[in-house]
């Protein structure tokens, strides 16, 4: 009975003011894109090379993509976002071009100017043969100002690739007090960046890293096993900048019949961030 009781009182929402009705949020990871169908995962992965059955032409991180999520029942879309050697913001999500582009070099050492010219479909494969998009993403990898110039229906969440807080302090100078800033949703990833966006926009939502280690460790000891977090974030299937994706798509359906108002204590309600978007609109 004990138990029961620490555990009611413990995840309850009684006694929070957050949102009580609130409809999942989706989060649509890099927009509608084809899934990665590997089963290796490590920095050096390349998914492009094995992709599942290519059903559409969506690419991710395109404004297509990123229309079509919110066309489909996105709340939010996912981008990641390196500064190049100009200066800009290009929406990519590899560390090096060679994977899923034309190009070659690392992303953020390279020019917009030429990054523009890439075709950003052109690896993208189920079977290591063919290419059957190959030609149709030239010149679609945007800046993250053609994003915010793009009238899209929802908002926006920001993941730096680098470790470079220049990045975070970047994105404030450019874009908290513009119209732009009402679009971010928050921001994650390299923990310098994200840390210096937080600290120059006051009211951000993001986290790093360390901030999601605390709050899986929260998560685990409201319901009695303090060991959960230690698996969960120790797993070589998880890789850092995926560890959103790994607390709502691990920690929240495991826990939720032992922790019914945890996701009600966020007043921006329960969230959910699909890789397969598609599949993830159906869950609301």
């Amino acid at each position: 009975m004990l138990i029961v009781s620490s555990l009611w009182f413990g995840n309850t929402s009684l006694f929070s003011s957050g949102r009580t009705d609130a409809a999942p949020k989706l989060i649509a990871h890099r927009g509608v894109h084809h899934v990665y169908a590997g089963d290796q995962r490590s920095n050096d992965t390349c998914r492009a090379a094995s992709v599942e059955p290519v059903t559409h032409t969506f690419v991710e991180n395109t404004l297509a993509s990123m229309h079509a999520a919110f066309d489909v029942g996105a709340d939010v879309v996912e981008l990641d976002v390196h500064l190049t050697l100009d200066d800009v913001f290009a929406v990519f999500h590899d560390w090096r071009l060679p994977c899923q582009t034309d190009g070659e070099g690392v992303t953020e050492e390279r020019l917009f100017t030429y990054l523009k010219t890439l075709d950003v479909a052109y690896n993208i494969s189920s079977d290591g043969e063919t290419y059957p998009l190959r030609g149709q993403g030239v010149g679609m990898m945007p800046s993250l100002v053609e994003v915010f110039s793009a009238e899209l229906k929802g908002s926006l969440l920001i993941n730096f690739k680098s470790r470079r807080p220049r990045e975070g302090e970047v994105l404030a100078e450019r874009f908290f007090q513009q119209e732009a800033g009402q679009q971010i949703f928050g921001v994650y990833g390299g923990g310098a960046p994200t840390r210096a966006a937080l600290n120059a926009m006051p009211g951000l939502r993001g986290f790093d890293r360390e901030h999601l280690k605390t709050c899986l460790m929260d998560l685990c000891s409201w319901v009695g096993d303090v060991t959960c977090a230690s698996e969960l974030l120790g797993s070589s299937h998880c890789r850092p900048h995926e560890y959103w994706a790994s607390l709502v798509g691990v920690a929240i359906p495991v826990y939720s019949a032992y922790a019914r108002g945890w996701h009600r204590r966020d007043p921006v309600g329960p969230i959910i961030m699909g890789t397969n978007f598609q599949a993830a609109s159906t869950m609301r």
